[in-house]
């Protein structure tokens, strides 16, 4: 069971310097545990004014949790089928958090990410019910949200309170339970990435928080066979799935879960509501865009640093294929972090090294099939059109140095 305040300490005087803290109070992990929502939050002094925040799908796998709320005074904002977590419905959110004291949100991804927002907002405690382990957010202090039809990370608020009924994650569809694995094999492209841009660039990196991360990720991935047939490790990969946002709360920033494959999965993502179609789960497209870049990696670790050699950028071609999202990466890519040639040369041995010391692309692939979790882009509904927009401009999303965008300065391969 995930004890938070020996993990605190564990992380106290880490070696790289800089103060990791997380600001949860309390996580539950267990059976029946919708019963017990109210006694939990009176334990941990919520407020009997609460915003309750849900949609139809995740209130009925939650049901019973009305009864132990009982003793509360609940406004209720039930949402049909909530899967857009767009600025416009933080604001709806924070608005009706006026005269509400504490927040409980029941769900999953998109209902938490505008919940921590809008408590952020209005500086209320936030309780999350979890219905699903199918995303890496719950501990998150960040929300990614969609603003103007671009996704980007909002500083927000990690939840007191985080509760997951077990029983209730075994019972989760199984796409939800398929995209929670995809979000966790996401981590090995992002910790990749995190390590190279700090060899290469000079980026803070801490290796405690990047282990934190990796022994969460190898224990879900060990599960694959297991994640669709047996519901009891629902609870182990909704643990590895909370401290993957803990490493996040430590490093104050997504880079010990977020790296290329999740720029290459937000471009799709966006690009999908931009032309009006309801996306798929975020971690269907994280796992299908992991595979897509841990096939690239595999080939960087193949090739001499004698072989590499400069280009030249074409931004307006990038820019070009990036429709609706192309004012907002200009801005974020007004500067660069792209390193020397000399500097890539002469590191590369250490690059292939970290690329090496991950699983390859034909494990990933066969955990992904084990966990029913998709392995194509036409599982996930990309063109042919935009997995090749998508792979071109995906660097450039975030103003965030990744082996892919190498790509763009170099030539590779």
């Amino acid at each position: 069971m995930l004890d938070l305040k020996l993990l605190n300490k564990q992380f106290s005087g880490c070696d790289c310097g800089r103060e990791h803290l997380s600001t949860i109070k309390d996580i539950r992990i267990g059976s029946k545990l919708v019963n017990q929502v109210g006694s939990i939050l009176k334990a941990n002094s919520f407020s009997k004014k609460l915003l309750l925040v849900a949609d139809k799908n995740t209130f009925k796998a939650a049901s019973g949790i009305e009864e132990s709320l009982q003793d509360f005074k609940l406004k209720t904002m039930l949402y049909n089928d909530f899967r857009i977590p767009s600025l416009e419905e933080v604001e709806r959110i924070t608005a009706l958090a006026d005269d509400a004291e504490g927040v409980l949100v029941i769900g999953t991804g998109s209902l938490s990410d505008v919940c921590r927002l809008a408590a952020f907002r209005k500086n209320l405690p936030l309780c999350i019910f979890a219905t699903a382990a199918s995303m890496d957010g719950f501990a998150s202090s960040a929300s990614p949200i969609i603003d103007s039809g671009f996704k980007r990370s909002f500083p927000a608020k990690a939840p007191a309170v985080i509760i997951a009924d077990t029983d209730i994650l075994a019972a989760a569809p199984s796409k939800l339970k398929a995209a929670g694995f995809g979000d966790m094999v996401g981590k090995y492209v992002a910790l990749i990435d995190w390590e190279a841009s700090h060899i290469l660039t000079g980026e803070y990196f801490c290796k405690n928080i990047a282990t934190l991360t990796k022994q969460a990720t190898d224990t879900v991935f060990k599960l694959a066979p297991q994640v669709q047939k047996n519901g009891d490790v629902s609870g182990q990969v909704f643990e590895a799935l909370l401290l993957t946002g803990i490493a996040m709360s430590y490093a104050n920033n997504s880079r010990p879960a977020s790296g290329a494959e999740h720029m290459l999965a937000h471009f799709w993502e966006c690009l999908q509501i931009a032309s009006g179609k309801i996306p798929e789960f975020h971690g269907a497209y994280v796992g299908v865009a992991t595979l897509l870049v841990a096939r690239f990696y595999n080939k960087l670790a193949k090739i001499k640093p004698e072989e590499i050699s400069k280009k030249a950028i074409d931004k307006e071609e990038i820019y070009g294929l990036s429709g609706i999202l192309a004012p907002a990466m200009r801005k974020l890519n007004k500067g660069s972090n792209i390193p020397s040639l000399e500097k890539v040369k002469t590191n590369w041995q250490k690059i292939k090294n970290i690329i090496l010391a991950y699983p390859g692309p034909e494990e990933i692939f066969e955990a992904l099939k084990e966990a029913g979790s998709p392995t194509t882009t036409a599982e996930v509904v990309i063109s042919d059109d935009l997995k090749r927009r998508g792979w071109i401009s995906h660097p450039f999303i975030r103003n965030r140095f990744t082996l892919t965008r190498l790509m763009s300065h170099y030539n590779l391969i």
